[in-house]
């Protein structure tokens, strides 16, 4: 009985090896007896197809142009968005300092500054 089960888990997690990644890592953990030498048999496949070579370059360029290009394109956003906050801050801090003094003006002349009007009485 053990042999059998043993037998159908190391079958079974040699399909899963050939299914994906995950399997590949489970069958390597639990039956590398099995595992190693179907990994190495479609390792040695694929690295002998040219075609396969050249479309898994093109996935991998793919994918890195894409992470590169959306980095970048999010960098620029970042910094053109911190640029228009910048400007506004400084428009609002230029014209609370232009109330300030005008506020100081009008206290220098003992005067008081009608908020409502925003003029000096």
């Amino acid at each position: 009985m053990i042999l059998f089960a043993y037998k159908f888990l190391t079958f079974f997690l040699g399909v899963v090896a050939v299914l994906g990644p995950i399997g590949a890592v489970l069958a390597m953990i639990f039956a590398p007896t099995v595992a190693a030498p179907m990994l190495s048999n479609l390792t040695y496949r694929f690295l002998q197809c040219k075609v396969c070579m050249v479309v898994a370059a093109f996935i991998v360029a793919s994918i890195v142009s894409f992470w590169i290009g959306n980095r970048d394109a999010y960098q620029r956003g970042v910094d053109d968005t911190v640029a228009k906050i910048a400007r506004a801050d400084k428009k609002l801090v230029d014209r609370a300092k232009r109330a300030r003094s005008a506020l100081l003006k009008c206290q220098e002349q003992n005067m008081v500054w009608d908020q409502s009007t925003g003029s000096c009485r």
